[in-house]
């Protein structure tokens, strides 16, 4: 068979699914033409999802050695930098990339992402706002984007990113991180309101529940809380966080007794933790 066909067939099986059928083609069709410059972006990308990403990066230099202002292969080599753990250089190769093709969002966003491995979060959000009006639509893009200012602890430039992103897509994970941030930016009250409509998603999963009942002890209503703290130890009877919360709850609610059965497993297994010292005391 001709290396057109191979290359056809490698195609074929990575749309599939099956990237090591697919390597076999598209190698085979690179040893018959060596000089066709596309089959090295698809032969990288078939090793990549193998997990071989020596194997990518090889076939992404060779490609780039034909041509180097293909900037899927610059794009593509620096994910397989990236996922070696080789950040800095697969930086500077999406930043050649990035100069081949500015406008491509989708090399611009792992760009960012590789930004932001890095802790570089300021240049990860200035890279990502550039693809702000051509990914406003996409739920994961604005909660990337609050991710990062969350890290840089800009809690009202991530707080609106949070909104956009569970407006557009509501998700339990979606409104937990934006109670969280909520929480930490002093806004109690919605960040309670956040934490309930993840319980409403999906009222199986402890953490939203524990954190529900730990907002309402923050505000005070220790009747909600231990209502919602009782409920999360339910769901979750291995938490030793969320019995702590419980057995403070009990404490407010002035139930020693019943703090004291709560707290008994969490001095176990830590028995150093303030915060079950200060329960049990």
């Amino acid at each position: 068979a001709s290396a057109e066909a191979h290359y056809w067939l490698g195609l074929s099986h990575y749309n599939l699914g099956n990237a090591a059928a697919a390597v076999a083609s598209l190698q085979r069709a690179v040893d018959l033409d060596p000089a066709r410059v596309d089959t090295y972006t698809d032969l990288g990308l078939a090793y990549t999802d193998l997990q071989d990403f020596a194997g990518a990066k090889r076939a992404f230099r060779t490609g780039l050695v034909i041509d180097a202002k293909v900037a899927g292969l610059w794009a593509g080599l620096g994910v397989a930098q990236a996922l070696s753990g080789e950040l800095p250089t697969a930086r500077a190769s999406f930043d050649k990339a990035l100069a081949l093709a500015p406008e491509d969002c989708d090399i611009r966003m792992a760009a960012a992402t590789v930004a932001a491995e890095e802790r570089d979060f300021e240049s990860a959000i200035a890279s990502a706002m550039k693809c702000q009006d051509s990914l406003k639509d996409d739920p994961s893009y604005w909660f990337a984007l609050s991710k990062w200012y969350g890290a840089l602890r800009k809690e009202d430039e991530a707080i609106i990113c949070l909104e956009k992103t569970v407006r557009l897509k509501p998700t339990y994970v979606g409104y937990v991180y934006l109670g969280d941030v909520l929480s930490r930016a002093g806004r109690a009250e919605e960040a309670l309101d956040a934490y309930q409509d993840a319980v409403r998603i999906d009222p199986k999963l402890p953490e939203a529940v524990s954190k529900v009942g730990m907002q309402y002890s923050y505000l005070g209503d220790y009747d909600q809380a231990l209502f919602a703290m009782e409920r999360a130890v339910e769901l979750d009877p291995t938490s030793l966080d969320a019995k702590t919360a419980l057995a403070n709850c009990y404490v407010n609610s002035e139930r020693p007794s019943d703090a004291m059965a709560t707290i008994a497993p969490v001095l176990e297994a830590r028995p150093a933790s303030p915060h079950a010292l200060a329960c049990a005391g």
